[in-house]
């Protein structure tokens, strides 16, 4: 893979683990606001369970790839 090609992989890894860090926040706050809420309660057991690998993933990839 090119130095090109890596930057933007990288950048891309670096999106996904933002935009869950932010849709986590989000679930998160949304049910703090309401706990019994069973939408919310929803909204983070399917973060968890269906993006949270891909998420670990990407965050793996960044620390490789950048050193971090």
């Amino acid at each position: 893979m090119g130095p090109v090609t890596a930057a933007a992989a990288a950048g891309d890894d670096m999106d996904a683990v933002r935009s869950f860090a932010r849709n986590l926040k989000i679930a998160c706050d949304e049910l703090h606001d309401d706990p019994f809420n069973p939408e919310a309660r929803s909204a983070l057991l399917r973060l968890l369970e269906d993006d949270c690998r891909a998420a670990d993933a990407a965050l793996a990839r960044v620390v490789e790839n950048c050193g971090a």
